[in-house]
């Protein structure tokens, strides 16, 4: 006999009233069973015949009453069989779901509720897997800065950004049709964020390329185009999470002191312990005004733009989070130089304050602000490297302090 809440292969983060990322309470023989568990598969082992057996004294296999309580990524999911009874009765009462299920037998109950998650029943999964997203601070998929969905937007300013310094850095007095050489990047990212409880730590290796077109006949700058594949590891109460993703963006000049970026990109996330896949496809459009103020620049920055999921495939199931979502985000930074020398190379000190705001299906955070300082050598068409912190502050007491590393060459 096997008390089967079938998600296994696409949900279930930890609820965020609890450190631990998924939490299971047993009612038999009139006493309470609690455990904790770091992966979905441990879970659901304890639901096993010979788990209950061995979790609860005197237990007898269809006759014993049991009242199983999971926490799925802040979610109520009950399932309960009544003494000498095959009848599986399931409910989220958060989602307006109540459903029973008779075999004949426990085992054969549990099968058919499988059947009815895996077949997207009343839609119950995909119900399930938008709400988590609503009601957790750390869903891999959308509704945290770290989350794919978060990590697209910013690597999507990112590129922007890092398109504007290098035409800021351009040397003077190249004619019309010339082209600075294509560059690469490396950049390296570490951090943890902290709500209510939970900690995820992460490490993330955004690869770039870059290339510069001939300047037009009159202009002072040309279009640039970067394409950059970052992928990142993730680490929450133990349960482990991966994503990657690329993207394209294409800096028009529309004067020396404006640019217009559109950029596209898709992504996907994955996680065997916590149960969830995604893939995230978005577009957006980021204006980049700057200007310089004796040996102050400033630069301001404002991105529009739509992001959504699709539907992926996992262990036969359709996972879907149906999720679509339009940011804003704007933001300002200055640099200023730092009078310190590099290996022979001036440097600066930049600062900024940028904020993302979400709209559409609800996240659970869908407002946050980063605040970065960083110290590198100034870009001259040449190579440069630049040091950072960032920490971010979001709906809910979230937080986050990341460290950065970047070498452009």
């Amino acid at each position: 006999m096997k008390l089967w809440i079938p998600l296994t292969s696409f949900l279930l983060l930890p609820t965020v009233l609890s450190a631990a990322t998924f939490n299971l309470d047993i009612d038999a023989n009139n006493q309470t069973t609690t455990q904790s568990f770091d992966n979905i598969e441990a879970l659901f082992d304890a639901t096993e015949e010979d788990a209950l057996k061995s979790l609860i004294p005197n237990y007898i296999s269809g006759v014993t009453a049991i009242n199983a309580q999971l926490d799925v990524r802040g979610i109520d999911v009950v399932s309960v069989y009544d003494e000498n009874s095959s009848l599986l009765s399931f409910e989220i009462e958060s989602l307006g779901i109540f459903k029973q299920f008779d075999g004949g037998n426990r085992t054969e109950s549990g099968n058919i509720l499988r059947e009815y998650i895996k077949n997207n029943g009343d839609g119950v999964l995909s119900k399930l897997l938008k709400a988590s997203a609503a009601t957790t601070a750390i869903d891999p998929v959308a509704g945290n800065p770290d989350s794919l969905m978060g990590s697209s937007i910013s690597a999507d300013t990112n590129n922007a950004t890092a398109l504007n310094k290098s035409s800021n850095s351009s040397k003077k007095g190249e004619e019309a049709g010339s082209t600075e050489d294509d560059e690469f990047g490396i950049n390296l990212s570490a951090g943890c964020s902290n709500v209510q409880g939970h900690q995820k730590c992460s490490l993330t290796l955004p690869l770039s390329y870059t290339h510069y077109f001939a300047k037009p006949e009159g202009k002072t700058q040309g279009y640039k185009l970067r394409i950059d594949a970052p992928i990142a590891y993730y680490e929450t109460n133990g349960s482990k999470a991966y994503q990657a993703s690329i993207g394209a963006a294409l800096q028009i000049p529309i004067s020396e002191n404006f640019s217009l970026t559109p950029a596209i990109r898709t992504g996907i996330v994955a996680s065997k312990d916590l149960g969830a896949a995604a893939n995230i496809n978005s577009l957006s459009l980021t204006s980049i005004y700057h200007k310089k103020w004796d040996k102050m620049n400033v630069r301001f920055s404002n991105m529009l733009g739509t992001i959504q999921t699709k539907g992926m495939k996992s262990n036969g199931v359709d996972i879907d989070y149906s999720l679509k979502n339009q940011v804003i985000k704007n933001g300002v930074a200055v640099e200023l130089p730092s009078g310190i020398n590099l290996a022979g190379k001036r440097t600066s000190w930049e600062a900024s304050i940028a904020n993302t705001y979400l709209t559409g299906d609800e996240l659970y955070i869908n407002n946050y602000y980063d605040l970065a300082l960083s110290l590198g050598t100034v870009k001259n068409n040449d190579d440069s490297l630049r040091l950072g912190l960032t920490y971010t502050q979001g709906d809910h007491g979230y937080s986050k302090v990341n460290m950065n590393f970047g070498y452009q060459f």
